[in-house]
């Protein structure tokens, strides 16, 4: 009689296949969200990985196969994401986490100091993720080297996604319940707050990439429209000429609502900083351009 441990690689792949990389149960799911709990489906992958050695590397390929990485816990992830848990990775969506405000800070816009502030903290968390890959990268070349491969064979492929951008503070990521409280009491005058208003003019910059490395693992780059900060465009086509390997690039652009002139020379310096990596994909692959311009 077959026993877990009797089954083959392919058999037990297949069965644990059914198990839900996340809860989908919309009820659930609310309620969760009702008592303060985070918004993003949890996984039920964790529990099964604790059955036997087998079930974990099974488990593992799945769940460390896609991670949404808050630049606050970077630390933490390099230290969880070791041997083949590196090696089933192939999605990251990164999620820069800026610095937090106090109640004070939230009933006015913010200053030329606090979006310098925001600027920096922007750079360091790319400029952490970039060195932390290029480790891996270069940690990864030298093993396929003693093996008598090549980077270009063995490297596995990663797909890298700018997709939130956000202060812990910001009235998105606040408590929902807390948030409600929060909107009445400024409508009773016992509160000021201008909620998404705070930062509606501060569009986020990159500072100098000179000492960010390239990233020859990086095939696919994405940034989906910032949520709920915006960067702007010119940081956003920068990045991409650090991925010589690049096969597919995939923008969704915002355009600063101010007159024509500035929206024409934020063009012009966007596609000025993706001249290099579009000839990369004219030569590699498929260019993916998706935007309102």
């Amino acid at each position: 009689m077959a026993t877990i441990t009797s089954l083959s690689p392919e058999t037990l792949a297949q069965i644990l296949s059914y198990i839900p990389r996340d809860h989908d149960n919309l009820m659930v799911r609310l309620a969760r969200i009702r008592d303060g709990g985070p918004i993003k489906p949890v996984s039920e992958l964790p529990p099964y990985a604790t059955v036997c050695k087998t079930w974990q590397w099974h488990i593992e390929q799945r769940t460390f196969r896609k991670i949404n990485l808050p630049s606050s816990e970077l630390e933490y992830f390099s230290k969880l994401l070791t041997g083949h848990r590196r090696a089933a990775l192939k999605e990251v969506k990164y999620h820069v986490v800026l610095p937090e405000y106090d109640d004070a800070a939230c009933a006015v816009v913010e200053t030329a100091e606090d979006k310098n502030v925001n600027n920096m903290a922007f750079t360091t968390a790319v400029a952490e993720l970039f060195r932390l890959v290029k480790g891996w990268e270069e940690e990864d070349e030298k093993e396929l080297s003693e093996k008598g491969s090549s980077a270009r064979e063995g490297l596995v492929p990663l797909s890298l996604e700018m997709s939130q951008i956000y202060s812990p503070s910001d009235a998105k990521k606040r408590n929902i319940g807390l948030l409600k409280e929060q909107r009445m009491a400024v409508e009773r005058g016992e509160r000021s707050d201008l909620f998404e208003g705070r930062h509606c003019d501060s569009w986020l910059r990159l500072g100098p990439l000179d000492g960010i490395p390239e990233l020859r693992r990086v095939t696919k780059y994405v940034v989906s429209p910032s949520y709920p900060r915006p960067v702007e465009a010119e940081s956003i086509a920068r990045l991409a000429n650090k991925f010589p390997a690049l096969e597919k690039l995939d923008l969704q652009i915002m355009e600063r609502s101010e007159d024509f002139e500035v929206r024409r020379k934020d063009r012009h310096g966007t596609y000025e900083h993706l001249s290099f990596a579009l000839l990369i994909l004219v030569f590699l692959s498929t260019f993916l351009f998706m935007g309102g311009w």
